[in-house]
């Protein structure tokens, strides 16, 4: 189990990773490439669309997501409420 857990850890590390490079090459896209032009464009973004959810940045600059839990239920991916 402690297997398991630690693999979906690193999945779930590897996603946020994933979602965070996203979110400077779209700052890129869209302000520069300038340090200031990519600080800019992370303080008004809001629902940014990546594979963990939604992604928003609170005024302390923190990211900020809900994260999805499933469970596999005779072969089907069910939402934990």
């Amino acid at each position: 189990m402690l297997v398991y857990f630690t693999l979906m850890l690193l999945i779930l590390y590897a996603a946020l990773a994933y979602d965070s490079a996203q979110i400077i090459f779209e700052a890129i896209r869209h302000g520069g490439e300038s340090r200031h032009a990519i600080y800019e464009y992370m303080n008004k973004l809001e629902d940014f669309s990546g594979i963990v959810g939604n992604i928003s940045f609170r005024n302390n600059h923190d990211a900020q997501t809900k994260i999805a839990i499933f469970v596999i239920n005779n072969g089907r991916f069910e939402f934990v409420e």
